[in-house]
């Protein structure tokens, strides 16, 4: 009897014969099919992130192995012996790898599959913003950027919506967000967003003098210099001092009471710089005023006479007084008739000047006495 073993298609011929008989023979096909083929896998899925991979093994096979993604976008894998190795693509999702076991003489092709489930590496990102005070430079906004993958994107945006490779500057004072946005593919996306701030500077001021002495009416003045804004002045006793400003110039001019005032200078706060002052000490005197007075003096006629023939004072429109004891003051005039002798206080007084004062003697004295005779002999 013939015998059979692989997977084959055979054609026999059985022949039959015996004495007396007619030999017969009958020619049929004998079939053995190839049977299922065999494989198995050490895993069916596994997780990846970007960019590494991942192994499993295949045993069991009955032909020769092959291997296939149905998306290398996602995931690709290689073959090198019975090790399947699988790499991350730079899209995530899930990639089909289908293990196939070939055909043989007496084994059917087999197929098994494996899910890989990619997920997107993640980027390290770290950013350092310029922090700093106003000195006229442009600097960069971003000091410094760490970031890992170190090949990745780096884009700059000031409105969190355009990004550009870049880097913003800033010079002026101000305050400002700058998102940093490092890409690769493979990788989600990281953002960091940081606060720039660059502070106003300190503003300028210098006095060509930071003192001064006054006397009423007379006025001063000096200049600034160096102001880093718009200047305005102002007097802590307007009644001791005022001041004015014209262009870079500051005059003082003297009140009516004498004392101390502060006049203090300002330089107004800009874009760049913070506001700053400084200070002048006004020192006022009162003003002197010139007094003198001529009294009456003569001899006894019966009239009446001002007291004061004669007064001369500067400034001319001070107020003139007169006293008679030195304690009540009238603006009135003191009249002498009769013989007499006494002192008339002459006081001038006028605001922002001392008052200045004069005693007189008035004097008034007798006339020659009267006396007729009818007569001046006889016998």
């Amino acid at each position: 009897m013939p015998t059979v073993i692989n997977a084959t298609s055979v054609p026999f011929t059985v022949k039959v014969s015996k004495t007396g008989y007619k030999t017969e023979t009958i020619t049929r096909t004998a079939i053995v099919n190839k049977a299922e083929g065999k494989i198995t896998l050490s895993a069916t899925s596994g997780t990846i992130t970007y960019p590494d991979s991942t192994t499993f093994r295949v045993s069991g096979n009955t032909g020769n192995l092959s291997v296939s993604s149905n998306s290398t976008n996602i995931a690709t894998a290689s073959l090198s012996g019975s090790t399947i190795t699988v790499k991350s693509g730079t899209t995530a999702g899930k990639a089909i790898i289908t293990v196939t076991s070939a055909a043989a003489t007496n084994y059917n092709a087999k197929s098994a599959t494996y899910t890989a489930t990619v997920q997107n590496g993640t980027i390290s990102l770290g950013a350092t913003p310029y922090t700093g005070t106003y000195d006229g430079k442009a600097h960069n906004a971003i000091t410094s950027v760490t970031v890992n993958p170190s090949d990745a994107k780096i884009d700059y945006s000031t409105d969190g919506t355009n990004y550009s490779t870049t880097m913003p500057t800033v010079t002026n004072s101000s305050s400002f967000t700058v998102t940093v946005r490092a890409s690769k593919a493979g990788y989600k996306t990281q953002t960091t967003t940081q606060t720039v701030k660059v502070n106003k500077a300190e503003g300028k001021l210098t006095l060509s003098a930071t003192s001064g002495t006054l006397t009423y009416p007379t006025s001063t003045s000096f200049t600034v210099s160096g102001n880093t804004g718009t200047l305005s002045v102002a007097s802590s006793n307007t009644n001791i001092a005022t001041a004015s400003i014209s262009g870079n110039t500051v005059t003082v001019k003297p009140g009516t009471t004498a004392g101390k005032a502060t006049i203090t200078v300002t330089s107004a706060a800009t874009t760049n710089y913070n506001q700053k002052s400084a200070t002048y000490t006004a020192t006022v005197n009162n003003g002197t005023i010139s007094l003198s007075a001529t009294p009456y003096t003569g001899t006894y006629d019966g009239k009446a006479h001002n007291a004061i023939t004669k007064v001369t004072v500067t400034p001319s429109d001070a107020k003139i007084e007169y006293s008679t004891d030195g304690k009540t003051y009238s603006t009135t005039m003191p009249k002498i008739t009769n013989t007499s002798s006494f002192t008339v206080t002459v006081r001038a007084s006028k605001a922002g000047y001392k008052t200045q004062s004069t005693t007189q003697t008035v004097k008034v004295n007798k006339a020659a006495g009267t006396l007729t005779l009818s007569a001046t002999s006889g016998t």
